[in-house]
């Protein structure tokens, strides 16, 4: 299985837009995909640089990644990674965490965040056996259900 990951290009939106339905209650608009993917995958904000990567198993996308890195504070977020269901558990949702926190460290941040739907039990056992510990619950963060957040040092 080979895998890899770039830049969001315009042929992956659809894809991806398959896998926000397939994944997510309240998937992304497709407007935030075809907008990162114009601007080839990442651009400054007035937080930080904000990046989007999707990862490719043997050239097909399998999943993707979301995350900004706040340089004056050294503070990464990651704000979604997702995973194609006929991809799941094949070890891709640990290889594009792994990767995210890599590029996250290259960018000089010193710890990172994020947020996580209290019953994706999946992905909380993830972060955890990264060392992301539990901070704090925000309740009704999504519209129907509390937010865990999750953080750890880089």
């Amino acid at each position: 299985m080979s895998v890899r990951f770039r830049a969001i290009h315009e042929e992956d939106i659809d894809a991806i837009m398959k896998i926000e339905q397939e994944v997510f209650p309240e998937p992304w608009g497709r407007d935030v995909f075809e907008e990162m993917a114009a601007l080839g995958g990442e651009t400054l904000t007035p937080i930080g640089l904000l990046v989007l990567h999707v990862v490719l198993v043997d050239e097909t996308v399998a999943g993707y990644a979301a995350w900004s890195c706040n340089e004056k504070y050294r503070l990464g977020h990651i704000l979604n990674i997702a995973v194609a269901v006929e991809y799941q558990g094949r070890g891709i949702g640990k290889r594009i965490l792994a990767y995210v926190m890599d590029q996250l460290r290259n960018l000089d941040c010193q710890e990172c965040y994020l947020e996580v739907r209290e019953s994706n039990a999946r992905a909380i056992h993830l972060y955890e056996s990264f060392g992301m510990k539990f901070i704090k619950r925000v309740p009704n963060y999504y519209s129907n259900e509390d937010a865990l957040i999750y953080s750890m040092r880089l």
